[in-house]
């Protein structure tokens, strides 16, 4: 199987060349050949989102898929879960062809597309792994769609009137419900530096022990 031909019809639609680059900030060299670096705080859109006001928040959080951060919209209108073509590549995620293509029907009358890859991998929630099955498909500005089946699986309540996510005795914050995702992005790098610098120093014996460590 040709492996460009594969991706370049991967939802059946053609991703052009500007889309094709979207999440790809990086170039590796290894082996002596360049091996793209996926990187969530650099992505780039070619169309930025309108601004959002506080009544059109929408739902968002930053979920470890496939060993790597991605950008996750929660959205209860979605039938499935998806996650975006861009992101599988550059992430070299193992794909399948699905024997029989899913229609993939949008929210306007005659607006569809086809899904034609699937993949299954860990996500990250809390302190467990848990499999999960996805469909590839040209998703837009985000990552990853955990839609209606992923939510009531795992029992999530989207808590606007607090802005949280809630799932079981787990709670998160939705600290970017009204950030486009670059902003976004930046924004959660900006929040991991800042609980970096508020750990507190090691006693003199954890100094110790990691000294020894080394």
């Amino acid at each position: 199987m040709n492996i460009s031909r594969s991706d370049q019809y991967l939802t059946g639609i053609r991703v052009s060349e500007a889309e094709a680059d979207l999440r790809v900030s990086a170039v590796l060299q290894t082996g002596g050949k360049e091996q793209p670096v996926y990187d969530y705080r650099a992505r780039k859109k070619a169309c930025p989102l309108p601004t959002r006001g506080k009544e059109n928040e929408t739902i968002s959080m930053f979920w470890d898929i496939g060993g790597t951060k991605a950008h996750c919209l929660l959205d209860s209108g979605c039938e499935g879960i998806m996650i975006s073509s861009d992101f599988v590549r550059a992430n070299k995620l193992p794909k399948f062809e699905l024997e029989k293509p899913v229609i993939l029907q949008l929210a306007c009358v005659g607006s569809k597309s086809t899904v034609q890859y699937g993949l299954s991998t860990k996500i990250l929630l809390g302190n467990e792994k848990y499999d999960e099955y996805f469909d590839i498909a040209n998703v837009n500005y985000y990552d990853v769609i955990l839609g209606t089946p992923f939510l009531c699986q795992f029992e999530i309540l989207l808590d606007f009137k607090h802005n949280r996510v809630r799932m079981g005795k787990l709670s998160f914050p939705n600290w970017f419900g009204s950030l486009m995702p670059t902003e976004a992005d930046e924004n959660e790098d900006h929040l991991q530096q800042e609980k970096l610098k508020a750990l507190p120093a090691p006693t003199s014996n954890e100094a110790r022990r990691q000294q020894a460590r080394k």
